[in-house]
């Protein structure tokens, strides 16, 4: 695969993987975990972007340099580290989330990232994600143009880590073949199941 090819296929799954964030809605009993989906979001595309530092790094050199583009709040050390440990760890290790944090779902950008009078930061899920979309197609205009040396970076990204491959068969060994013959089986619906790494030279 080209290079061009390889960003193209990340870049279709990155924006099947908003779309399916998209579909759970705004749903108050679902708000922590569209959370957890949006924080994975940021790690599965800072990780294209950020070869030879941890995952810690990753995510917060993603936030301060492509969400602060769209946000200048989000360039503040303790705003990146927040949504870092205070909201990804927490809610992804433990389902919960760190103290004098405020989570909401209000729809209004004016509180986003702003102190409540009890020094709790808010943030406004809504708000996030519209703000991560814009900095998710910053980043692949950046990628594409091969800005300061992001596709090498990529590359090693893609190497290390495939992206998947939305099929809808299953191709399973036949039992009467079980050494060389195999069966294809439909299965329902792709979107339910079946997703499976592949590898990519």
């Amino acid at each position: 695969m080209t290079i061009e090819e390889k960003i193209a296929l990340v870049k279709r799954n990155t924006e099947e993987f908003i779309s399916q964030i998209d579909k759970i809605g705004f749903n108050e009993d679902l708000g922590l975990v569209k959370f957890v989906l949006v924080s994975c979001l940021v790690d599965s595309v800072a990780a294209y972007g950020y070869q030879k530092q941890n995952n810690n790094e990753q995510y917060k050199n993603f936030i301060k340099k492509y969400l602060g583009q769209v946000n200048a709040l989000y360039r503040n050390d303790q705003v990146a580290n927040v949504l870092y440990h205070g909201i990804r760890c927490s809610l992804i290790h433990s389902f919960t989330i760190s103290k004098n944090i405020l989570l909401t779902e209000a729809s209004d950008e004016k509180v986003h990232l702003s102190t409540n009078s009890n020094s709790h930061l808010i943030v406004d899920l809504v708000t996030f994600f519209n703000d991560l979309k814009k900095a998710i197609k910053l980043f692949f205009t950046d990628l594409n143009s091969g800005k300061g040396g992001l596709q090498k970076h990529f590359k090693k990204g893609f190497s290390k880590n495939p992206p998947f491959e939305i099929y809808k068969n299953v191709d399973l060994l036949d039992p009467n073949q079980p050494a060389t013959g195999t069966t294809e089986i439909k299965t329902i619906s792709y979107r339910k199941v079946n997703f499976r790494r592949s590898n990519y030279s």
